[in-house]
């Protein structure tokens, strides 16, 4: 199975154009498409609400450990930045 990040709307859209595909089809074939547009349905709604793969990016200026334009986390030695700087240590501000 592959782990990498995909378009939540492709895949969204893919479900969609799938039910389409299974309503435009003759009627010997009904019973199996409508149970295949279920199945797609299913599919679509866990799609939806799914949580997302992206991480959340938190710029410096709205992290706890900025300051004016400098840096305080804990393990680092400190650093000037610029606030549209971001970091894998980032932790958001909840002081607003």
């Amino acid at each position: 199975m592959k782990d990498d990040l995909i378009s939540r709307q492709a895949a969204i859209d893919y479900c969609y154009q799938l039910i389409n595909v299974e309503h435009q089809q003759g009627s010997d074939e009904m019973n199996y498409g409508q149970e295949r547009v279920n199945q797609t349905e299913t599919i679509l709604h866990h799609l939806e609400f799914m949580p997302s793969a992206q991480p959340e990016i938190i710029r410096c200026k709205d992290c706890k450990h900025h300051s004016g334009s400098y840096c305080h986390y804990k393990y680092s030695y400190g650093a000037y930045v610029r606030d549209d700087h971001y970091c894998g240590w980032a932790e958001r501000r909840t002081d607003e």
